[in-house]
């Protein structure tokens, strides 16, 4: 066994924390805290929460599973794929681009000018030696 081997072996079965599992995923560390109560993990408190390797294994197999049911999968070409994810229960039908009207517009007013007050004359004094 090599140093290399010996590293990983120690790092599969080393705790992670919330905060690192959130990174992995791309997701709000609120997301996973919220995932792992629903499925049951009862250390998960907090960001700094270090979570068991089979809790992580399943907290990362029920985000893939809900990434896989909200996949929507469009061939654009032979070789194009377009994947995103479906935002609703059904997916959205083209949006047709419109006009905004006139009156929606917001309107940018030009500062209004202040009025200038003169200057207030200064009285200079000299001084004689």
């Amino acid at each position: 066994m090599n140093t290399g081997e010996r590293t990983q072996a120690v790092t599969a079965a080393a705790k992670q924390r919330v905060y690192e599992i959130a990174k992995d995923l791309g997701v709000e560390h609120g997301d996973i805290l919220l995932k792992a109560r629903a499925l049951g993990v009862e250390s998960a408190k907090n960001k700094m929460s270090a979570l068991e390797p089979q809790d992580v294994d399943r907290i990362r197999r029920a985000f893939d599973r809900e990434r896989q049911e909200t996949l929507i999968e469009e061939r654009v070409g032979s070789t194009v794929i377009r994947r995103r994810s479906r935002s609703g229960a059904a997916p959205a039908a083209p949006r047709q681009p419109t006009a905004a009207p006139v009156a929606a517009r917001a309107v940018v007013e030009a500062p209004k000018e202040r009025a200038l007050t003169p200057p207030v004359p200064v009285e200079v004094r000299e001084e004689r030696a």
